[in-house]
């Protein structure tokens, strides 16, 4: 053991420097991440198709409801948003989760009797309601979501308050109010929202 003798003022150098240079990068990486998700939705009209309750005649009652979604990640690391969804709850139980569309298609008739039809779609690439919200970036998509149930069943999924579900790059989910609703399933259109909704 004599030949450590000479060489531990060396080894202990060493040992101190990768420490810290470990401390430095554990550091820099916790204030990487110090930001968080700020998210921001409106209730809105697609193609004239206010947001609400439809009958469609059949028998059957929708709730619509297409969503600007802009989100701000204030962190300087990417941060992933998987499965963005819409849910009604009641008393603080979740009642129904809403389907993610992936587009609409409207067919009008115009005044010379000839039909023009228009598709939309929603979510990001390949119509997808995943995504990558990068570094220091505001990232915006245009959603849409419905649940459709009898007439006859609507007094077991009625509602006071919509919130959007989403899970993160750590597979935690998460559950933001977006507003308190009386979700009665009376038929009506509802006015889109003017101002940005913060989810909290």
């Amino acid at each position: 053991m004599d030949w450590i003798q000479p060489h531990i003022g060396t080894i202990v150098g060493g040992c101190i420097g990768l420490l810290s240079s470990l401390l430095v990068l554990w550091i820099t990486r916790w204030s990487d991440r110090r930001g968080k998700l700020i998210i921001f939705c409106k209730r809105t009209n697609a193609q004239n198709n206010p947001w609400g309750f439809k009958d469609d005649g059949s028998g059957l009652v929708c709730l619509f409801i297409p969503l600007d979604v802009e989100i701000m990640n204030t962190s300087n690391v990417n941060r992933l948003i998987r499965d963005f969804s819409l849910s009604a709850w009641r008393n603080g139980t979740r009642v129904f989760k809403a389907k993610q569309l992936d587009r609409m298609t409207n067919t009008t008739k115009t005044k010379d009797d000839f039909f023009e039809t228009f598709e939309k779609q929603f979510g990001s690439k390949n119509s997808s309601y995943s995504f990558i919200a990068e570094a220091r970036s505001v990232h915006r998509e245009k959603y849409a979501f419905a649940f459709a149930t009898g007439n006859s069943n609507v007094a077991q999924y009625q509602f006071d308050e919509i919130r959007i579900e989403y899970s993160d790059e750590k597979g935690k989910i998460w559950q933001l109010t977006l507003a308190k609703y009386a979700g009665n399933w009376e038929v009506r259109d509802e006015k889109p929202d003017e101002e940005w909704i913060e989810l909290k």
